[in-house]
């Protein structure tokens, strides 16, 4: 009976009740009249016949997803080589708590041993996970009444349509009669180093269907987000020729496989008949990944440019990246490549977010705000990953594996915020392109359209319907400009020019046009209901043109223009050229009126044939007219 009280206390303290443990190993477990286990079947089962044994885990209050800590042992072996049997026998096994819980980087084996009671009245089941979709082996050892065990082999290599258990990660379904108890055996390890915990974590049915979908929904957001904005950044880097953007893409391309692979959804949902892309591993894109983000930076930051040293360091990180790539797509050594991968995802992230803030702090990059932003979240969660998987803090209820997926979300975040950068650069290159633009179009002394311009301005007029409308066209030239030139200097006829076209601009609506069609010619394309509007328009520019001499260093310059003026409704069969000379026309009209004068033009006016057009024409040489 002794022996039953014992097998019913939780065993939880590694010190004095291992030891005893361990000297209890192979003593005979009573039998009572409940169904437990023979002292016969008890001998052969080590850790579950002495009376330290781990206390039944009660499946009626099992809380889902809840780890075994408190109600397990555990045990290390190195080598991975003992079997069930030398496992239980063994001498050291240890209390599974949270201080054990992250077991750091290892390629050992781990036993756990735990013990289910059904205190219910019907068959219930359970189900026994761990959250490392990758492990090597992870095998379920379930001893009943009689003899056993069971044993249940989790093999990451079966597709997901042919597991026992429609789930990426390990996992074991284990049947409980009512009334009765199931001593439960796991091993798990896998064949390279890994960061390993010991936070098996049990569900009822329902709760692991629940848990199943929410599992696989996750991830595959995670990997769908990365990868859709790998393809978005692709093709826009193809087809605007970037090499920024396809790196960037390649990178996200990286991450999506990781994270697809690393949590056993690429397997199961995108290449579940491929077993050998399987085997392959994920170090290969962790290599990718981090050759592609090195040239991202080194592209995006512009360190060609401003520092060659920092852009010749990660050109040289690509390059082993992808030397390491190719040794872990054609030789596959886990154990080799698993080191390099954790120096270089240690190093590299945070290199990336000095350099990131250096652009954006110091050299004024503002779209390096955004890529300092991204960075700095993965370098954190990395950092945080390592701290948290390395102090082993019992205060901390995260695994390895939290960290890890931790570090995964942030890698969303980071493709927003390093696609905020990207678009903001893309901002920054549509300015320079609008900035050009309107340098193409705008006279660079006046400020006002040049011939180009007017001509697009033109023809939008025309394809919106405003064309010919209410427009007036009037054609102004400044009064003996040469003589300007020659007694004040250029440079007093450039500040004449200037003034005029403040002149103009001042007359013009929103909607009118001025420009500087050549020398000291200039047109004016406005709005105007009547004929005594569009005059007064023009006339209140002439007005003040040659009332305010302009003053230039010490001298007043004096100066009138004269104008033509046309409304474009008057001549309805004319195209760009005519209506052209019939403004010229009605100009030199009031040039031979005396100068300082507008003067209507009519449709019975003679056109005067000139070899330019609005769009195309030559700019005039600075006269004297």
């Amino acid at each position: 009976m002794g022996g039953m009280v014992g097998a019913l206390r939780w065993l939880v303290r590694p010190g004095a009740a291992v030891r005893a443990l361990a000297g209890a190993a192979m003593l005979a477990f009573a039998t009572a009249a409940s169904g437990a286990v023979g002292a016969a079947d008890a001998a052969d089962r080590g850790v579950f016949a002495g009376p330290e044994a781990p206390a039944p885990i009660a499946i009626g209050s099992l809380v889902d997803g809840e780890q075994i800590l408190g109600h397990a042992l555990y045990l290390r072996d190195p080598d991975g080589r003992l079997t069930a049997a030398e496992a239980l026998a063994a001498g050291d096994w240890s209390a599974a708590n949270r201080a054990s819980r992250n077991q750091g980087i290892t390629g050992a084996a781990i036993w756990m041993a735990f013990r289910l009671a059904n205190d219910t009245d019907a068959t219930r089941s359970v189900v026994v996970t761990h959250d490392i979709a990758f492990l090597s082996a992870f095998d379920v050892m379930v001893y009943g009444r009689a003899g056993g065990p069971v044993v249940t082999r989790f093999d990451g290599a079966v597709p997901f349509a042919e597991r026992p258990l429609a789930y990426a990660a390990p996992a074991v379904e284990i049947s409980v009669p009512p009334g009765e108890t199931r001593d439960v055996l796991v091993r798990f390890r896998n064949a390279f180093p890994i960061p390993m915990h010991v936070g098996l974590k049990l569900w009822t049915m329902p709760g692991f269907e629940h848990q199943r979908v929410a599992y696989v929904a996750l991830f595959t957001f995670l990997a769908a987000c990365l990868l859709m904005t790998a393809l978005f950044w692709l093709l826009y880097g193809v087809i605007m020729r970037q090499g920024r953007m396809i790196a960037y893409a390649v990178y996200m391309v990286g991450l999506a496989y990781l994270c697809a692979n690393f949590f056993g959804i690429a397997y199961q949902l995108l290449y579940p008949g491929v077993p050998w892309l399987q085997v392959l591993g994920f170090h290969w894109a962790m290599f990718l990944l981090i050759g592609a983000a090195a040239e991202f930076a080194r592209r995006h930051l512009q360190l060609v440019d401003r520092h060659s040293v920092d852009g010749t360091i990660l050109r040289v990180i690509s390059g082993v990246s992808a030397a390491w790539l190719a040794f872990a797509v054609f030789v596959r050594m886990p154990a080799i490549e698993a080191p390099a991968t954790f120096v270089l995802l240690c190093a590299v992230p945070v290199y990336i977010c000095w350099l990131s803030w250096r652009a954006w702090r110091r050299d004024g990059i503002g779209y390096a705000m955004w890529m300092f932003l991204g960075w700095l979240s993965i370098s954190a969660s990395t950092v945080l990953g390592i701290l948290g998987s390395g102090l082993n803090e019992p205060q901390i209820s995260w695994t390895q594996m939290d960290f890890i997926r931790l570090t995964f979300v942030m890698t969303v975040a980071e493709s927003l915020l390093l696609s905020l950068s990207l678009a903001q650069w893309l901002r920054g290159q549509e300015a320079l392109r609008e900035e050009a633009e309107r340098d193409a179009t705008r006279d660079a002394l006046t400020g006002l359209l040049n011939r180009r311009g007017f001509g697009r301005r033109v023809d939008e007029l025309k394809e919106s319907g405003g064309w010919p409308g209410r427009l007036w066209l009037a054609a102004v030239d400044i009064d003996s400009f040469k003589a300007v030139n020659d007694t004040y200097t250029h440079a007093a006829g450039d500040a004449v020019l200037v003034r005029l076209s403040e002149e103009l601009d001042r007359v013009c609506g929103p909607n009118d046009l001025a420009a500087r069609f050549g020398g000291e010619e200039f047109l004016v394309l406005f709005s105007a209901d009547t004929r005594p509007a569009a005059h007064t328009t023009i006339e209140a520019a002439r007005q003040r043109f040659a009332d305010v001499p302009t003053v230039f260093r010490e001298a007043f310059i004096a100066h009138t223009f004269s104008a033509g003026l046309i409304r474009l409704s008057d001549h309805p069969g004319l195209d760009d050229v005519g209506l052209l000379s019939r403004a010229d026309e009605a100009l030199y009209a009031a040039k031979r009126g005396g100068r300082n004068r507008i003067h209507h033009g009519t449709a019975g006016d003679p056109a005067v044939p000139r070899d330019r057009t609005i769009l195309t024409a030559d700019p005039a040489p600075d006269g004297g007219r």
